[in-house]
């Protein structure tokens, strides 16, 4: 495989104009489109042309990043900085005739659903009428950013770049990470003057730029700038609300991460990354990379439990429930925690740390006793052995109680993991209700979750389905 340097990769500058011609043209095509596949067709034609513009311009502003005493790519940055809000209105155009389409409900099942929710969420966010104030707003922020990266940075004796200073930052040494900001603190305070100037430039910009579109203030229009399809604005604004009386200097959506969607572009690998992953260097840097997807993630998407009123239990170690709702849930609890689907759409996961590690320790142990004994059983005979035990026990497990927890479970506000097992002594004591006894402190935590969701919440599921 050809290895290719960022410095390597041949650049010429992206027509604008030209973008924009192609996007009428799929908004020509849209209107008069006789089936799905029109459509489509129209899509793939907007779809490559923006792939070429915006891979320009992103090799641009890497080069510029990289060097903003550089002339050439810093005219570069200033004709992007003018031209995108310019393609993104005619972007607009197009996503208006996605969502007015009549082939709208079929093309939801050919696509993505994420990206009809991102056209939706581009309506709100621009407008022709406010193409003036999103070039001043990225001409400000490319002001802002030459300035701190052509700053120096007194650090440990001696003047370094933001970017020398940045990988002090992210040292493992907490010590050195607060070093770090202080310097970078300093100098930043050096040249406050400056930095207010562009903040209050800034800030006035963008009121303007939320008044014409109809809002109160920036502050929902940032919201929509973001992108933003996973976190809850009520939620982060009563956050940022009750916090207000500690003074921090950040906004909660200021630390939060951005959340990719599924089939969105998570980047490419660096050179950095495919160093640490191959040291041999056969792994070349700039493979595209996906949003990562956790545990939950694929229980739900493995399950096809992702459509409203869906959910699964994924058993194991731990043991968790996910339920896709199609309403908010009426109240805070400490027992669930709320996720999202890969395409955003709002989860109430009930999650418990401990599932079966007490019952596969009691499991080893009867193993151990039958290979003492001579008796070699395959431990999947042995699992379905007592399972099949377990049915025969009695409905309330012969009166013994058991409680399964390896480490501290948050659901039931315990510390530590303490398992136990108790009976008292005139309990049916037999291995059939032991057994039982295991299964049902298996999921008794989760129950308590599941309990708030279907009997507080009236929460009615069409399908649930269990998967180890």
């Amino acid at each position: 495989m050809q290895r290719m340097k960022v410095s390597e990769i041949p650049y010429e500058r992206a027509d604008a104009e030209k973008v924009c011609g192609v996007i009428d043209k799929a908004v020509e095509k849209i209107n008069a489109a006789k089936s799905v596949d029109d459509v489509l067709e129209a899509r793939e034609l907007v779809n490559d042309a923006l792939r070429d513009f915006y891979t320009e311009s992103s090799l641009a502003n890497a080069r510029f990043t990289l060097n903003t005493k550089d002339e050439f790519y810093s005219a570069e940055k200033d004709y992007y900085d003018e031209k995108m809000p310019v393609v993104q209105v005619s972007y607009l155009k197009y996503a208006d005739a996605i969502l007015r389409s009549k082939f709208l409900d079929e093309l939801k099942t050919k696509i993505n659903p994420v990206i009809i929710k991102q056209f939706e969420l581009q309506k709100k966010a621009v407008s022709d009428a406010i193409v003036p104030e999103m070039q001043k707003d990225n001409a400000l922020v490319t002001e802002y950013s030459k300035f701190v990266s052509e700053c120096t940075y007194n650090f440990r004796g001696k003047d370094i770049t933001l970017g020398e200073l940045r990988k002090f930052a992210q040292d493992s040494d907490r010590a050195t990470r607060k070093e770090a900001y202080v310097a970078l603190g300093k100098t930043l305070e050096k040249h406050s003057d400056f930095l207010d100037d562009v903040f209050d430039r800034m800030v006035k910009n963008r009121d303007l730029m939320a008044k014409k579109m109809g809002y109160k203030n920036y502050v929902e229009l940032g919201y929509y700038n973001m992108g933003r399809l996973c976190y809850d604005e009520k939620m982060v604004s009563d956050f940022d609300r009750l916090i207000e009386n500690r003074h921090y200097p950040w906004k909660l959506l200021d630390i939060l991460p951005k959340i990719l969607l599924a089939g969105e572009n998570a980047g490419t690998l660096t050179e950095q990354g495919a160093r640490l992953l191959d040291p041999t260097g056969d792994l070349a840097s700039g493979i595209p990379l996906c949003p990562p997807e956790g545990d939950a993630g694929t229980g739900m998407v493995a399950t096809n439990s992702v459509a409203p009123l869906t959910g699964n239990v994924s058993a194991g170690t731990s043991i968790f429930l996910m339920a896709v709702l199609n309403k908010p849930l009426s109240a805070v609890y400490t027992e669930i925690d709320m996720v999202a689907t890969p395409t955003g759409a709002p989860v109430a996961m009930v999650h418990c740390n401990t599932c079966t590690s007490d019952l596969d320790a009691w499991v080893r142990l009867f193993s151990e006793v039958l290979k003492n004994a001579g008796a070699d059983l395959p431990k999947p005979a042995l699992y379905d052995m007592l399972y099949d035990f377990a049915l025969q026990g009695d409905a309330d497990c012969g009166g013994s109680v058991g409680c399964n927890y390896y480490s501290g479970e948050p659901v039931t506000d315990t510390a530590e993991g303490r398992p136990l097992f108790v009976r008292m002594p005139d309990a049916n004591f037999t291995l059939a209700n032991f057994m039982r006894n295991q299964i049902f402190s298996a999921l008794a935590t989760l129950r308590l979750g599941m309990d708030i969701l279907f009997q507080k919440e009236n929460i009615t599921l069409n399908r649930l389905l269990g998967h180890g």
